[in-house]
């Protein structure tokens, strides 16, 4: 075994955790109704996230693992975006929503989110990703659309 069958199998193993972690968090945060005790804006919020956690990054992370798993590079990057997307939420969950019974999973997902994210970062091969997006990826246009867009998020966050 060389040392990217052992990446791709960490990969596909520490999904399992995490995505068991997700099912058990964001099905809690759809389905019952009295979990979420804070204000109405914020308890919207993390139902919707709870919602787009559960219907969309959850099968996304289950099939981008087993298409990383194969050796696809760009179901890894998907799933590092998907990993990415799990530290985000549940960093704000962890620290920004009233505590609640699945305080622990939250801390718990978020700890093996990071993890992956950062091991998942530092076993990337950036030459074999390159030759992936050669020639045809719309580089500047997305380049372009990123900076727009966190520059309007500064300017939100300021007013």
């Amino acid at each position: 075994m060389n040392e990217n069958d052992s990446v791709q199998k960490f990969i596909l193993w520490l999904t399992a955790p995490i995505c068991v972690l997700l099912a058990i968090a964001a099905g809690s945060g759809v389905f019952i109704k009295w979990l979420y005790r804070d204000a109405p804006g914020l308890v919207a919020q993390a139902i919707g996230q709870d919602l787009v956690s559960l219907v969309v990054v959850l099968p996304v992370l289950i099939i981008t693992a087993i298409l990383a798993r194969r050796g696809s590079v760009r179901a890894r990057l998907i799933w590092l975006g998907g990993i990415a997307y799990l530290v985000y939420t549940y960093t704000s969950f962890a620290f920004a929503i009233k505590y609640n019974p699945l305080f622990l999973v939250y801390i718990a997902l978020l700890g093996c989110s990071l993890y992956a994210l950062i091991s998942g970062l530092a076993t990337l091969n950036l030459v074999g990703g390159k030759a992936c997006f050669a020639g045809t990826t719309p580089t500047r246009a997305v380049s372009i659309f990123i900076v727009v867009l966190a520059s309007l998020f500064y300017f939100l966050w300021l007013s």
